[in-house]
Protein backbone atom coordinates (compact mmCIF):
# COMPACT_ATOMS: atom_id res chain seq x y z
CA UNK A 1 0.00 0.00 0.00
CA UNK A 2 1.15 3.57 -0.63
CA UNK A 3 2.23 4.89 1.78
CA UNK A 4 1.18 9.26 2.30
CA UNK A 5 4.16 11.22 3.91
CA UNK A 6 2.23 13.91 6.04
CA UNK A 7 2.94 17.55 5.04
CA UNK A 8 3.07 18.44 8.49
CA UNK A 9 6.39 15.97 8.77
CA UNK A 10 7.75 17.94 5.98
CA UNK A 11 7.34 21.36 7.23
CA UNK A 12 9.02 19.82 10.58
CA UNK A 13 12.33 20.02 9.00
CA UNK A 14 11.86 23.83 8.80
CA UNK A 15 11.22 23.52 12.97
CA UNK A 16 7.66 24.61 12.57
CA UNK A 17 5.42 21.88 12.51
CA UNK A 18 6.77 19.62 15.38
CA UNK A 19 7.50 22.82 17.79
CA UNK A 20 5.29 23.70 20.37
CA UNK A 21 1.72 24.89 19.77
CA UNK A 22 -0.98 25.91 21.72
CA UNK A 23 -5.31 25.18 22.27
CA UNK A 24 -7.49 27.10 23.80
CA UNK A 25 -10.60 25.10 25.17
CA UNK A 26 -13.29 25.67 24.77
CA UNK A 27 -11.98 26.81 21.27
CA UNK A 28 -15.12 29.75 20.54
CA UNK A 29 -13.32 31.36 23.77
CA UNK A 30 -9.61 31.93 22.33
CA UNK A 31 -10.28 35.42 22.02
CA UNK A 32 -13.54 36.06 23.84
CA UNK A 33 -13.86 36.56 27.88
CA UNK A 34 -15.82 33.54 29.57
CA UNK A 35 -18.99 33.82 31.17
CA UNK A 36 -18.23 33.16 34.67
CA UNK A 37 -15.26 32.36 36.77
CA UNK A 38 -14.19 29.36 38.96
CA UNK A 39 -12.23 29.75 41.88
CA UNK A 40 -10.69 25.87 42.01
CA UNK A 41 -7.28 25.43 40.10
CA UNK A 42 -5.64 28.79 41.98
CA UNK A 43 -7.68 28.47 44.93
CA UNK A 44 -5.47 28.63 48.73
CA UNK A 45 -7.92 25.50 50.03
CA UNK A 46 -7.34 21.93 48.77
CA UNK A 47 -9.77 20.82 45.77
CA UNK A 48 -9.67 18.24 43.05
CA UNK A 49 -11.57 19.85 39.73
CA UNK A 50 -12.25 17.24 36.65
CA UNK A 51 -12.54 18.92 33.10
CA UNK A 52 -14.13 16.78 30.81
CA UNK A 53 -13.68 17.67 26.89
CA UNK A 54 -15.23 16.47 24.06
CA UNK A 55 -13.48 15.01 20.74
CA UNK A 56 -14.62 17.89 18.80
CA UNK A 57 -12.84 21.16 20.43
CA UNK A 58 -9.30 19.07 20.34
CA UNK A 59 -9.20 18.06 16.46
CA UNK A 60 -6.49 20.29 15.95
CA UNK A 61 -4.06 18.63 18.51
CA UNK A 62 -4.56 14.64 17.39
CA UNK A 63 -1.20 13.26 17.50
CA UNK A 64 0.62 15.60 19.54
CA UNK A 65 2.20 15.83 22.79
CA UNK A 66 0.46 17.97 25.65
CA UNK A 67 3.24 18.89 28.20
CA UNK A 68 1.46 21.44 30.20
CA UNK A 69 -1.27 23.98 30.36
CA UNK A 70 -2.27 27.67 31.82
CA UNK A 71 -5.30 29.17 33.45
CA UNK A 72 -6.12 32.77 32.68
CA UNK A 73 -7.65 35.04 35.25
CA UNK A 74 -11.48 36.80 34.84
CA UNK A 75 -11.91 39.53 32.79
CA UNK A 76 -12.63 42.10 36.20
CA UNK A 77 -9.29 42.14 37.14
CA UNK A 78 -6.69 44.57 36.96
CA UNK A 79 -3.39 43.57 38.44
CA UNK A 80 -1.37 40.73 37.96
CA UNK A 81 -1.17 37.70 40.60
CA UNK A 82 -0.11 36.83 43.42
CA UNK A 83 1.69 39.69 44.63
CA UNK A 84 4.01 36.85 46.73
CA UNK A 85 5.17 33.77 45.77
CA UNK A 86 2.75 31.04 45.89
CA UNK A 87 3.48 27.91 46.94
CA UNK A 88 1.49 24.33 46.60
CA UNK A 89 3.10 21.77 48.48
CA UNK A 90 1.60 19.65 45.91
CA UNK A 91 -0.52 19.85 42.63
CA UNK A 92 -0.90 16.59 40.58
CA UNK A 93 -2.54 16.67 37.05
CA UNK A 94 -3.55 13.17 35.52
CA UNK A 95 -4.71 12.54 31.96
CA UNK A 96 -6.97 10.22 30.39
CA UNK A 97 -9.41 9.55 28.00
CA UNK A 98 -12.96 10.31 29.01
CA UNK A 99 -16.74 9.52 28.98
CA UNK A 100 -19.10 12.72 26.58
CA UNK A 101 -19.50 15.40 28.06
CA UNK A 102 -23.21 14.85 28.42
CA UNK A 103 -22.74 11.98 30.26
CA UNK A 104 -20.67 13.16 33.03
CA UNK A 105 -21.66 12.28 36.45
CA UNK A 106 -20.71 13.40 40.29
CA UNK A 107 -18.42 10.23 40.10
CA UNK A 108 -14.50 11.27 39.41
CA UNK A 109 -13.66 7.58 38.36
CA UNK A 110 -17.06 7.08 36.51
CA UNK A 111 -16.26 9.97 33.76
CA UNK A 112 -12.57 8.24 32.84
CA UNK A 113 -12.23 5.69 30.35
CA UNK A 114 -9.49 3.08 30.54
CA UNK A 115 -6.20 3.86 32.74
CA UNK A 116 -5.46 7.76 33.87
CA UNK A 117 -1.15 8.90 33.25
CA UNK A 118 -0.22 10.97 36.44
CA UNK A 119 1.40 13.43 34.16
CA UNK A 120 2.39 16.14 37.07
CA UNK A 121 3.53 15.74 40.82
CA UNK A 122 4.87 17.47 43.81
CA UNK A 123 5.26 21.02 44.79
CA UNK A 124 4.04 23.90 42.47
CA UNK A 125 5.78 27.52 42.91
CA UNK A 126 4.91 30.57 41.21
CA UNK A 127 5.98 33.35 41.12
CA UNK A 128 5.00 36.93 42.05
CA UNK A 129 2.82 38.76 38.93
CA UNK A 130 2.62 35.49 36.97
CA UNK A 131 -0.84 35.92 35.94
CA UNK A 132 -1.66 39.08 34.85
CA UNK A 133 -4.96 41.14 34.38
CA UNK A 134 -6.02 44.62 33.20
CA UNK A 135 -6.76 42.77 29.15
CA UNK A 136 -10.01 41.61 28.35
CA UNK A 137 -9.68 38.43 28.33
CA UNK A 138 -6.92 38.06 30.39
CA UNK A 139 -3.44 36.48 28.90
CA UNK A 140 -3.16 33.16 29.98
CA UNK A 141 -0.45 33.02 33.25
CA UNK A 142 2.60 30.94 33.79
CA UNK A 143 2.65 27.19 31.66
CA UNK A 144 2.35 24.65 34.05
CA UNK A 145 4.19 21.99 32.44
CA UNK A 146 4.17 17.93 33.17
CA UNK A 147 6.75 15.76 33.84
CA UNK A 148 5.59 13.44 31.36
CA UNK A 149 4.16 14.42 28.32
CA UNK A 150 0.77 12.43 27.11
CA UNK A 151 -0.06 11.91 23.55
CA UNK A 152 -3.31 13.25 22.33
CA UNK A 153 -4.70 10.04 20.11
CA UNK A 154 -8.14 11.83 19.78
CA UNK A 155 -11.42 10.82 21.94
CA UNK A 156 -12.96 12.57 25.01
CA UNK A 157 -10.46 14.15 27.46
CA UNK A 158 -10.19 14.33 30.91
CA UNK A 159 -7.99 16.94 33.03
CA UNK A 160 -8.00 15.78 36.68
CA UNK A 161 -6.49 18.72 39.10
CA UNK A 162 -5.29 17.67 42.87
CA UNK A 163 -3.56 20.29 44.75
CA UNK A 164 -3.25 21.01 48.44
CA UNK A 165 -4.08 24.73 48.20
CA UNK A 166 -1.45 27.22 49.54
CA UNK A 167 -1.14 29.84 52.13
CA UNK A 168 -1.97 33.29 50.90
CA UNK A 169 -4.73 34.75 48.70
CA UNK A 170 -6.37 32.62 45.76
CA UNK A 171 -7.34 34.10 42.89
CA UNK A 172 -10.71 33.01 40.44
CA UNK A 173 -10.19 32.11 36.59
CA UNK A 174 -11.62 32.58 33.51
CA UNK A 175 -14.59 30.17 33.24
CA UNK A 176 -18.08 29.41 31.45
CA UNK A 177 -20.60 28.70 34.21
CA UNK A 178 -22.77 25.35 33.75
CA UNK A 179 -25.52 27.18 33.28
CA UNK A 180 -24.22 28.32 29.60
CA UNK A 181 -25.80 25.66 27.07
CA UNK A 182 -26.98 25.29 23.74
CA UNK A 183 -24.28 26.22 21.35
CA UNK A 184 -21.48 27.56 23.96
CA UNK A 185 -21.32 24.13 24.95
CA UNK A 186 -22.08 23.15 28.80
CA UNK A 187 -22.95 19.82 28.95
CA UNK A 188 -22.11 19.44 25.21
CA UNK A 189 -18.71 20.57 24.14
CA UNK A 190 -17.29 20.39 27.93
CA UNK A 191 -18.19 19.69 31.68
CA UNK A 192 -16.60 19.82 34.84
CA UNK A 193 -17.20 18.80 38.62
CA UNK A 194 -14.96 19.23 42.06
CA UNK A 195 -14.58 18.54 45.59
CA UNK A 196 -13.40 20.56 48.65
CA UNK A 197 -13.99 19.28 51.84
CA UNK A 198 -17.73 18.50 50.96
CA UNK A 199 -19.30 16.15 48.09
CA UNK A 200 -18.67 16.48 44.26
CA UNK A 201 -20.23 18.71 42.80
CA UNK A 202 -21.37 20.66 39.54
CA UNK A 203 -18.69 23.40 38.36
CA UNK A 204 -18.00 26.41 36.02
CA UNK A 205 -15.35 25.10 33.26
CA UNK A 206 -12.48 26.70 33.72
CA UNK A 207 -11.29 27.73 30.43
CA UNK A 208 -7.89 25.86 29.56
CA UNK A 209 -4.93 26.48 27.00
CA UNK A 210 -2.97 23.21 26.75
CA UNK A 211 0.44 23.78 25.09
CA UNK A 212 1.68 20.35 23.07
CA UNK A 213 4.21 19.64 20.86
CA UNK A 214 5.57 17.15 18.06
CA UNK A 215 2.87 14.47 16.33
CA UNK A 216 1.06 15.25 13.55
CA UNK A 217 -1.39 19.01 13.71
CA UNK A 218 -3.97 18.72 11.65
CA UNK A 219 -3.90 14.99 10.49
CA UNK A 220 -7.37 13.10 11.21
CA UNK A 221 -6.20 9.59 9.74
CA UNK A 222 -2.86 9.92 10.89
CA UNK A 223 -4.25 8.04 14.04
CA UNK A 224 -1.31 7.17 15.78
CA UNK A 225 0.85 10.27 15.18
CA UNK A 226 3.50 8.65 13.06
CA UNK A 227 3.33 11.44 10.85
CA UNK A 228 2.58 8.86 7.86
CA UNK A 229 -0.75 7.95 7.40
CA UNK A 230 -0.73 3.99 6.22
CA UNK A 231 -2.29 0.65 6.83
CA UNK A 232 -1.15 0.49 10.74
CA UNK A 233 -3.51 3.94 10.85
CA UNK A 234 -6.37 1.82 8.98
CA UNK A 235 -6.11 -1.47 11.15
CA UNK A 236 -6.01 0.86 13.96
CA UNK A 237 -8.94 2.59 13.33
CA UNK A 238 -10.49 -0.64 12.36
CA UNK A 239 -9.61 -1.81 16.09
CA UNK A 240 -11.15 1.03 17.81
CA UNK A 241 -14.58 0.76 15.48
CA UNK A 242 -15.14 -2.33 16.68
CA UNK A 243 -14.40 -2.14 20.35
CA UNK A 244 -16.77 1.06 20.34
CA UNK A 245 -14.04 3.43 21.17
CA UNK A 246 -14.23 7.14 20.92
CA UNK A 247 -11.31 8.08 18.42
CA UNK A 248 -13.82 5.99 15.97
CA UNK A 249 -16.68 8.74 16.59
CA UNK A 250 -14.40 10.13 13.41
CA UNK A 251 -17.06 12.72 12.44
CA UNK A 252 -17.69 14.33 16.32
CA UNK A 253 -21.57 13.49 15.78
CA UNK A 254 -21.39 11.60 18.89
CA UNK A 255 -22.24 8.13 17.60
CA UNK A 256 -20.01 5.27 16.35
CA UNK A 257 -21.26 4.10 12.79
CA UNK A 258 -21.50 3.88 8.93
CA UNK A 259 -20.81 7.40 8.80
CA UNK A 260 -17.55 7.59 10.96
CA UNK A 261 -16.09 4.40 8.76
CA UNK A 262 -17.00 5.91 5.45
CA UNK A 263 -15.56 9.31 7.08
CA UNK A 264 -12.23 7.99 8.02
CA UNK A 265 -11.74 5.99 4.53
CA UNK A 266 -12.30 9.52 2.53
CA UNK A 267 -9.54 11.06 4.84
CA UNK A 268 -7.47 8.04 4.53
CA UNK A 269 -7.53 8.28 0.84
CA UNK A 270 -6.76 12.09 0.53
CA UNK A 271 -3.05 11.71 3.18
CA UNK A 272 -1.88 14.76 4.36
Amino acid sequence: MTKHLCACAIVAFAGSAFGQNSIVVPNAFETQAGTGAFLGPLSNAPRTNQLIIHASQLQDIVGQDITGLSWRRTQSVTAAWPAETVTYFSYDILLSDGVDPAFRQFDFGANVVGPQTQVRSGELVISPFAFPGGTVPAEFGVDILFDTPWTYAGGNLVIEIIHTGFSGTSTSVDAITASTGGPLGYLTDFAAIWQGTGGVVQGNFSIVKLITEGGAPNCPPDLNGDGVVDADDFFLFLQLFAAGDPRADFNNDGVIDADDFFAFLNAFAQGC
